[in-house]
């Protein structure tokens, strides 16, 4: 559970309550992912990126190239809303 009461993977709604749908929160996704074919998968097989791991890694990396250019705060807050 997350500080908002809600499963790994899920966001809150406006910061203060999670939007739920039949007892579960939204899940947001960054990427979704296709079989070699190019046919969608299903989001329970696992390969799809949740929205929140995608941009915690995003930012992760822009605050890491942005360390020498002494912007490292900066560049993990664009990483953090790049995709909002």
């Amino acid at each position: 559970m997350n500080k908002y009461g809600l499963s790994p993977g899920c966001l809150p709604f406006n910061n203060i309550t999670a939007f739920k749908l039949e007892g579960t929160c939204v899940k947001y996704y960054a990427h979704t992912a296709e079989d070699e074919n190019g046919k969608p998968l299903r989001e329970s097989s696992g390969q799809w990126q949740p929205l929140n791991a995608h941009l915690r890694n995003v930012a992760d990396l822009a605050k890491g190239f942005a360390v020498p250019l002494g912007l490292a705060t900066e560049a993990e807050l664009a990483g953090l809303l790049h995709d909002l």
